[in-house]
């Protein structure tokens, strides 16, 4: 599991300088310039296609070329005002180039190594419905990621900042047994920075650690205790259950047996299917599993409540997110990775998608739905069946 890597920091040949004012040139966009023109003196829709995906490069293009249309291509003296805010540390720009809104979304999630599955269509929606709360222009699309999802737009960035400038590509991880790429990518967008971490020798975000997924040990109270429970740092625990649930509680307090609720200022409970819900709230999580004299079972405020055999739930995952890099640790990441493709995402999720009807629509506005997930549902369900004749 991984999570998002800023631009703030490492770069590997390219230096960054701010440009000055007056006459001098950014290096940063002649750099980029002779990146795009390899070599020539103008910059064509062809020479950005070849660096770009052809969605992003759409929508740069589009950008690059709206002040000075010219078949012949553009001067680095046309093109340069355009490099430069692509460079900077906000991502706002980003979100006024890939419009409409299907397409912003499907570039940023592309950008981070993601793609839609068949069951992505009912998040989609929601998704949408939750940006657009305060209307569909761009600037109001900046609002909701400058408060919602402030890393929504940071994978995007990258693929620019890596192709133009040579910077490091950020260090995304979109894998979940539970979560669809789309869905981790909006919770990793939109948890608070604590549970990103930086690796005091490098500088770098860590990877958050593999604590306990029932796709691999089932569903058990035991190994749900045993991984999970004191573990020191923050954990985001991911929950199925039987009613078509699924939950997140992002915990920056060691979850524990208590008798009574804990949890700080960075404890956040989400709803991602069937509603999408965000609430952050202090003393809001309770786990007791062990001591008879107080109530058993885990929950969060009135929003979930499981009972002390976790009979509801049909799958977990749980992620440490300290700065940690013991070799059990590193052991236990490449063993999740290496399981990881052989599992490939056999947790169901909610929705039927042949029966939806904004599966179409959403082709059309340019998404290519994987079928992947449910082909593996398929085949886990055969087997299952066969098992029990």
């Amino acid at each position: 599991m991984g999570n998002e890597h800023s631009h703030d920091g490492k770069k590997t040949k390219q230096s960054a300088h701010d440009g000055a004012k007056g006459d001098h040139v950014d290096p940063r966009a002649k750099t980029a310039f002779n990146v795009l023109s390899a070599g020539t003196n103008t910059v064509t829709e062809a020479h950005v296609k070849k660096q770009f995906t052809e969605d992003l490069a759409d929508s740069l293009w589009k950008y690059f070329s709206a002040d000075s249309p010219s078949a012949s291509g553009l001067t680095f003296e046309q093109l340069s005002s355009k490099l430069i805010p692509l460079f900077g540390t906000s991502t706002d720009i980003y979100v006024k180039i890939c419009q409409p809104i299907h397409h912003f979304i499907k570039v940023c999630l592309e950008s981070a190594g993601g793609q839609a599955y068949e069951n992505d269509v009912t998040f989609i929606n929601l998704l949408i419905k939750d940006i657009t709360k305060h209307g569909d222009a761009w600037t109001s699309i900046v609002e909701w990621k400058n408060v919602r999802c402030p890393r929504f737009c940071h994978a995007l960035q990258g693929v620019v900042l890596n192709k133009l400038l040579n910077y490091d590509m950020p260090n995304i991880d979109l894998s979940s047994d539970v979560l669809s790429p789309l869905q981790m990518l909006y919770l990793q967008s939109s948890l608070p920075t604590s549970y990103f971490p930086k690796d005091k020798a490098s500088g770098e975000i860590v990877r958050w650690t593999p604590l306990y997924t029932s796709a691999m040990q089932g569903v058990s109270v035991n190994r749900f205790e045993t991984n999970v429970f004191d573990y020191k740092g923050h954990t985001v625990s991911i929950f199925s259950t039987r009613d078509k649930r699924t939950v997140v509680i992002a915990s920056d307090t060691t979850l524990r047996n208590s008798t009574a609720p804990y949890g700080g200022s960075d404890t956040v409970y989400y709803e991602i299917s069937p509603a999408l819900m965000r609430i952050e709230a202090m003393n809001s999580i309770y786990s007791n599993f062990k001591i008879r004299s107080a109530s058993l079972g885990f929950s969060f405020k009135d929003l979930l409540k499981i009972d002390k055999e976790l009979s509801e739930v049909t799958a977990i995952e749980v992620w440490g997110c300290a700065a940690g890099n013991s070799l059990q640790e590193q052991r236990k990441l490449r063993e999740w990775q290496n399981n990881q493709a052989e599992r490939n995402k056999k947790v169901p999720l909610p929705g039927n998608w042949d029966d939806n009807p904004d599966k179409s629509l959403l082709e059309m506005a340019g998404f290519q739905f994987s079928n992947e997930r449910a082909n593996m549902e398929m085949e886990a369900r055969r087997r299952e069946e066969a098992n029990k004749s």
